[in-house]
């Protein structure tokens, strides 16, 4: 069962639960990989002119290591084709904003930066 409180999302696919979660390891190797920021890599996601299939199934399979040790990038397409991939792409929505979520009210949030005048 996913945790949410830390940054894990769930799922069912081809008979099995499934657990994904987006974190700093993760974030290492899907930058290590694709010689990208993970900053880049969302942008890259959510804009159908830029999304990739191979992206996407890399970031997935990335996604499901800490739970599925050896998961291969084939199981990660598998595990896309049966869920969908619209659904497959909200899933990975999800365990981006669980990995990245907003300051909450009242919390520490980044310093604004300064404006002229």
């Amino acid at each position: 069962m996913a945790n949410a409180e830390r940054g894990e999302v769930s799922f069912e696919a081809s008979g099995k639960t499934w657990t994904m979660k987006i974190g700093t390891n993760a974030m290492c190797e899907l930058e290590e990989t694709t010689g990208k920021s993970i900053a880049e890599i969302g942008k890259l996601l959510v804009d159908p002119t830029t999304a990739t299939v191979t992206l996407m199934r890399r970031v997935f399979m990335t996604a499901l290591l800490e739970h599925q040790e050896g998961i291969s990038l084939k199981q990660a397409g598998d595990i896309i084709d049966d869920l969908g991939i619209g659904v497959a792409g909200q899933k990975l929505g999800e365990a981006f904003q669980a990995a990245l979520p907003k300051a909450k009210e009242g919390g520490s949030r980044p310093p604004k930066a300064p404006t002229a005048g």
